[in-house]
Formats: C-alpha cells, sequence, structure tokens
C-alpha cells in the first residue's frame, strides 16, 4: 500500500512537468518578475544607503565626544601636575589615574 501512494506521488509530480516548466520560464523571463526582483534590489540598496549614512554620522558623533575627552582628561591632568608642583608631591592627595606606573624594580 505504501508503496503504491509512493509510485503515485511520483506520477503525480511528473504530470503536466514540461508545462509547468514552461509557466515558470515564462514568468521568470516576464515583465512582472522583473519588476519585483527590481523592487527588492533597490530596496536593498536602500536599506544600505540609510546604514552607511546612520555609521558616518554615528562616527562623527564618537570623534566629536573623544576629542571633548581627550580636552577634559588632558586639562584635568594639566591642572593635578600644576597642583602638584605648587603644593608638592607628598601634600596633595595621589589620584592614581593621574599618576605614573610605579615599578618596585625602578626604586
Amino acid at each position: 500500500m505504501n508503496r503504491l501512494i509512493r509510485v503515485h506521488q511520483t506520477v503525480k509530480k511528473e504530470e503536466n512537468k514540461s508545462d509547468k516548466m514552461s509557466l515558470l520560464y515564462n514568468y521568470m523571463t516576464g515583465n512582472e518578475f522583473s519588476m519585483q526582483m527590481t523592487a527588492i534590489v533597490d530596496g536593498f540598496m536602500k536599506m544600505q544607503e540609510e546604514l552607511d549614512k546612520e555609521k558616518r554620522s554615528l562616527m562623527a558623533s564618537w570623534k566629536r565626544r573623544e576629542k571633548t575627552i581627550d580636552g577634559v582628561l588632558t586639562n584635568t591632568t594639566e591642572m593635578y601636575g600644576a597642583l602638584q608642583g605648587i603644593s608638592g608631591n607628598s601634600s596633595l592627595v595621589h589620584i592614581e589615574a593621574l599618576e605614573l606606573p610605579y615599578d618596585e624594580e625602578d626604586a
């Protein structure tokens, strides 16, 4: 019984195979398919353009923030160094992030 069902399914698949192939060929070479593919590709290209624009915008924003942070760190370091020079190294509270690394072997 099982075998009979499989044979029937195979015969059904083969029915009108050339007609189906012809319909598929006509569809794929027709105007409707071409328009659909163009719409899909255009959609992807638009998404890519938007993504590229967003990347450039974020990179510019990050660069501005980076420059601001660098400026703040530079000014903080200069102020800390000036205060050390005025008050002496031992008088000022040491801020480890602003100090040179201390290596015991160098001491």
